[in-house]
């Protein structure tokens, strides 16, 4: 057994015959994630530092604030990348579900 067969997520969906329960698992856990780095980008909660908390900086942080606001606006750039890759995962993964089993799968060049 390929360590690749064993992998639930979307190499291993695409590298195999689509199998139902597996792509399901695949795009339920995705869509948690995706919530998930949606609400990480949005909330200022404990270590999460989303875009609502650019403004608590500006009233609370004075004039010191400004590099704190760039370290925000970067992790709040990270969890929204996240989430766009979480999304292009969920659209391409239904390509694969919609190819008929036993026929190859083509593999992007670069991922």
């Amino acid at each position: 057994m390929c360590i690749r067969d064993s992998y639930k997520g979307y190499s291993g969906a695409c590298h195999r015959p689509p199998e139902n329960v597996s792509i399901l698992w695949y795009r339920i856990c995705q869509a948690v994630l995706c919530v998930l780095w949606l609400v990480f980008s949005i909330i200022r909660a404990g270590c999460f530092d989303g875009w609502t908390r650019i403004s608590y900086l500006n009233n609370k942080g004075g004039s010191a604030a400004g590099f704190c606001i760039f370290l925000t606006v970067i992790e709040a750039l990270g969890y929204t990348a996240a989430l766009v890759l979480g999304v292009i995962g969920i659209v391409r993964i239904s390509a694969v579900a919609d190819e008929p089993i036993g026929q190859e799968f083509p593999m992007p060049d670069k991922v």
